[in-house]
């Protein structure tokens, strides 16, 4: 699901980062992504989760 906005269409994430530490003290991130317009969410570990779960709903570009 996607807004218009402008005539364009458009989808929203909420993307929340925090640092956690491990059992050995090291710092790490962590994070929140949610699609807003359906409320899906997923807790990730690293960028590359963010981008996939974006992709998701981006799909194939149009080849129109």
């Amino acid at each position: 699901m996607s807004e218009l906005v402008d005539g364009r269409q458009s989808l929203i994430f909420v993307v929340r980062l925090w640092r956690e530490m491990d059992a050995c003290g090291h710092s790490l991130w962590r994070g929140r992504v949610e699609h807003v317009a359906s409320q899906e969410v997923e807790y990730v570990e690293d960028m590359a989760a963010i981008v996939r779960f974006i992709e998701r709903w981006i799909g194939k570009p149009d080849t129109a």
